[in-house]
């Protein structure tokens, strides 16, 4: 997570799943996975869906808080009234492989207290070996997890291999805790006047059966937007 995407159609996206999925009476831990400074792409502007009223069907409430925001930066978000409930936050720089398990210490002390987390990776989790700053690893979400506590990720898959496939091996990593994922899939304009498919899935390992329940209700309203589509596996 980088400041230039800070409100983008991935942000809505994923703010409207936890309004759905936590209880209010519960303490979220947000865990960022957040690099410093622009990486040099074009493709951080998608927020061209505040500009559509028809988006607004997914969380009117949550459309209208992110249409005001004041700044362009993850902290700025922290800051508005659109949690659900208390919430912690865990917002220092993730490193690479050097650093990373002082990192991870301090991002398991910070959200001791939350009831269930929410981890925000670019690439969900890496394969195991791999340490990467926009990725989770395999130990970081058992971490996470630890003691049934429910945890929720955000994945952008990749084009390496099958949706189908990918899905699979996830859901194998994490069979002992009972993995449900929501593939989602929005359209935005792009430079052409027509439409680009987004792709984002969202998984709870040790889900409860209130957020299982909270899951199916942000799937429908997913499916109320404009050519979206949105899948629970």
């Amino acid at each position: 997570m980088r400041d230039q995407y800070a409100g983008d159609v991935s942000d809505y996206l994923k703010f409207a799943f936890l309004r759905r999925v936590v209880d209010p009476g519960d303490t979220l831990g947000v865990a960022w996975w957040w690099l410093a400074g622009h990486d040099g792409r074009s493709d951080g502007k998608h927020d061209e869906y505040l500009e559509d009223a028809r988006w607004a069907a997914l969380d009117p409430d949550l459309f209208a808080k992110l249409k005001g925001r004041p700044a362009r930066d993850v902290a700025g978000l922290e800051g508005l009234d659109l949690w659900p409930g208390q919430t912690l936050f865990h917002r220092d720089a993730v490193p690479g492989k050097t650093g990373r398990d002082a990192w991870r210490a301090a991002m398991l002390q910070r959200l001791a207290d939350a009831s269930l987390v929410f981890a925000d990776p670019d690439n969900g989790v890496s394969r195991p070996g791999v340490v990467s700053p926009k990725s989770a690893t395999v130990e970081e979400a058992l971490a996470l997890s630890e003691g049934g506590r429910p945890f929720l990720l955000i994945r952008f898959p990749h084009r390496l291999s099958s949706h189908a496939d990918q899905l699979a091996h996830y859901h194998a990593t994490f069979a002992a805790l009972n993995p449900v994922t929501v593939r989602t899939c929005v359209r935005v304009p792009n430079a052409k006047g027509t439409t680009t498919p987004r792709i984002r899935w969202f998984t709870a390992l040790h889900p409860t059966p209130a957020i299982a329940a909270g899951i199916e209700r942000f799937a429908a309203a997913v499916r109320s937007l404009p050519g979206a589509s949105a899948e629970v596996h």
